[in-house]
């Protein structure tokens, strides 16, 4: 389990209990379930990387629509950086993983020996 932090809209994470309905909520939850609502759309990011662009007091001073609604350019301009955070945070996850390169066969070894004869 890990803590992750919501830093946008609402979401729900399917066949769990987890409903996000408030900007800077916090939900423990496994990794890989947050993986996939991450890449899904859930506006989320691990605790430790939010904590790094807001403050837990920043937090509990815009803990409802109203005070988001009236936060000073500094805290929407963290709560900008925390929505660009997430969203190369998506783009990261939902990249296909990179593969080992293959070698490519020698010459020798896809030359047969009668075609080494010509």
């Amino acid at each position: 389990m890990a803590l992750y932090r919501q830093i946008g809209g609402e979401f729900q994470i399917l066949d769990t209990q987890i409903q996000g309905d408030r900007v800077g909520q916090t939900f423990d939850i496994d990794p890989a379930i947050a993986k996939k609502a991450i890449i899904e759309g859930a506006s989320m990011l691990p605790e430790e990387t939010a904590a790094q662009i807001i403050t837990e007091e920043d937090w509990k001073q815009h803990d409802t629509a109203a005070k988001l609604a009236r936060a000073k350019p500094d805290f929407q301009d963290k709560l900008r950086a925390a929505r660009i955070a997430h969203h190369e945070l998506r783009i990261k996850l939902s990249s296909p993983t990179p593969q080992e390169p293959v070698a490519a066969p020698s010459i020798d070894a896809t030359i047969t020996e009668q075609q080494k004869e010509i």
